[in-house]
């Protein structure tokens, strides 16, 4: 499959850390309440996905 430049997105994810975290009750569809503090960093996952032929995921990077 050919790529177009257009077709590649690359997004940045932030990442937040959990302060507090409390479910508070259940849903009927299924969903949770929840009470939560959070808090949101600097830092940040790089994600890039691009079309191809077949479902593939690829990890890289400093784990």
């Amino acid at each position: 499959m050919a790529r177009s430049p257009k077709s590649v997105v690359t997004v940045q994810a932030p990442a937040k850390i959990n302060l507090y975290l409390h479910v508070t009750g259940k849903r009927p569809n299924g969903y949770h309440d929840l009470d939560s503090v959070i808090v949101f960093t600097t830092v940040h996952d790089v994600i890039t996905v691009t079309p191809h032929d077949t479902l593939t995921v690829q990890v890289s990077g400093p784990f």
